[in-house]
């Protein structure tokens, strides 16, 4: 089965194009470098603008959903940089318009994305008592390492949609599901700073203990647990922060 009819030759509700000439019917369709570096992350122009003498190459991508500031480097010919939203459809969105703007390879920074099969990002399991002062209490019970946050996100993978790897010979069974979960998280903290709020990612609980507490289904993996709150001026991050060891400790030339 296939998603879409070959034979079908209908046109789009909204293309690129016409979304561009409708929305700016005045203004004549411009032509950007062939090369775009894409942000996926809310700080990537800014670090780009701190490090780099910029220069506007279009004051506003005239685009259906996003509506970034798209930069050149002083010096630099055949290249620019904007932000292209968070996720579908934005990136979507982002890509068609540069696309239609005569852009021809585009680079993304900070897309993330898992490998299972047939993974659904965004499944999310809400039991009642987790919404409530009951949930509270019991998550306390859980695990020591709660911090009194006012949130606290379960990220689990679903041992049904993995992706494995039954051929590798070294690490047997191997399936995706941490990989998958921890990239999710990840993208969860980016999206998080980027709204003002810090995480703290746990990972100090007994499995069983969370399942059998929340009641979450056999099939559903715990990986860790996100925290979410906002940061308390008052506070200092422990020393244990800055200590950095050489790299020689942790580098391996092969």
């Amino acid at each position: 089965m296939t998603w879409y009819d070959h034979a079908d030759r209908t046109k789009p509700v909204i293309d690129p194009r016409t979304q561009i000439a409708s929305k700016y019917p005045d203004m004549e369709i411009p032509e950007l470098p062939p090369r775009a570096v894409v942000f996926c992350l809310g700080k990537g122009l800014p670090v780009l603008k701190e490090h780099f003498p910029c220069r506007p190459v279009m004051e506003k991508l005239p685009g259906f959903i996003t509506h970034s500031e798209v930069l050149g480097i002083e010096g630099v010919s055949g290249l620019c940089f904007l932000h292209g939203g968070y996720a579908s459809p934005q990136i979507a969105c982002t890509i068609e318009t540069l696309h239609v703007l005569g852009v021809k390879e585009v680079y993304l920074v900070g897309l993330c994305g898992g490998f299972a099969g047939h993974l659904s990002v965004g499944d999310i399991l809400l039991p009642e008592r987790i919404r409530s002062e009951e949930g509270i209490a019991k998550l306390k019970t859980v695990t020591h390492f709660h911090y009194n946050v006012p949130v606290m996100v379960l990220v689990c993978y679903d041992m049904r949609e993995v992706w494995t790897n039954p051929g590798d010979r070294y690490y047997r069974n191997y399936n995706s599901g941490e990989q998958d979960a921890s990239i999710a998280a990840t993208t969860m903290m980016y999206e998080a700073e980027e709204l003002g709020v810090h995480t703290i990612w746990i990972r100090g609980f007994d499995s069983k203990t969370v399942v059998d507490t929340f009641g979450i289904p056999e099939h559903m993996i715990p990986v860790m647990m996100l925290g979410l709150g906002y940061p308390n001026e008052r506070t200092k991050a422990n020393a244990w922060h800055y200590k950095r060891k050489p790299i020689e400790d942790f580098v391996t030339e092969l």
